[in-house]
């Protein structure tokens, strides 16, 4: 966390283009990594991003299954957010 809001970094491979998802919220990076801030809560943050990743996932030639908060919250650990 920053005193600009949450600082995310997008790794990706087989097609998903990580540039198109961070630079929705006003970031930028290339297709393999890519990152943005955005203000909130890392629980408004990640829940804004998945909605971008799911759409560009589908959009995409390497297409995968649906992801949901509820994975990223199990992969995250029970971390207390501020």
């Amino acid at each position: 966390m920053t005193p600009d809001g949450i600082r995310a970094s997008i790794r990706s491979r087989d097609g998903a283009r990580s540039n198109v998802i961070a630079e929705t919220f006003g970031g930028g990076g290339h297709q393999g990594a890519a990152g943005f801030t955005l203000p909130g809560t890392l629980d408004d943050v990640v829940m804004k991003a998945l909605a971008v990743v799911d759409k560009e996932l589908h959009e995409s030639d390497g297409a995968r299954p649906r992801t949901t908060g509820n994975e990223v919250t199990r992969k995250r650990g029970n971390r207390k957010t501020r």
